[in-house]
């Protein structure tokens, strides 16, 4: 998208008139952004994977790992090499399609009694 032929004294200028206060400099940055060409933009301002293709993304590299039979280990100690700490146990329930957190609520009820004996045992080791 690119601005009008407007400049950065006209809009602040503008806003003057609607009874705000607008800075020049606030309006030349705001500008400059929009003049940016896409693919100079800087990345997403956020590191969650759902920015970045959420659970179809997250689909597509299970069944990858799981066509190229990789095991939860392995890529638990590929992980490590590269400075990554996760549990080869978190990525294997990853894979197991378990879920996560987010989808414990939409369970069944005969997953309850699993649950319940999973933080039993987890309170037990602690």
């Amino acid at each position: 998208m690119k601005a009008k032929n407007i400049t950065a004294e006209d809009l602040s200028a503008m806003a003057t008139e609607a009874g705000m206060q607008v800075p020049k400099a606030f309006i030349e940055k705001k500008l400059a952004k929009i003049n940016e060409k896409e693919g100079e933009r800087s990345g997403s301002s956020s590191a969650s994977p759902r920015r970045h293709g959420g659970r179809p993304m997250m689909q597509v590299l299970k069944q990858f790992l799981k066509s190229k039979d990789i095991k939860a280990e392995e890529l638990a100690e590929f992980a490590q090499e590269k400075g990554f700490k996760v549990k080869a146990e978190r990525i294997s329930k990853f894979l197991s399609n378990e879920g996560c957190k987010r989808n414990r609520s939409r369970s069944s009820s005969s997953d309850s009694a699993e649950r319940e004996a999973r933080q039993a045992a987890r309170k037990a080791e602690n």
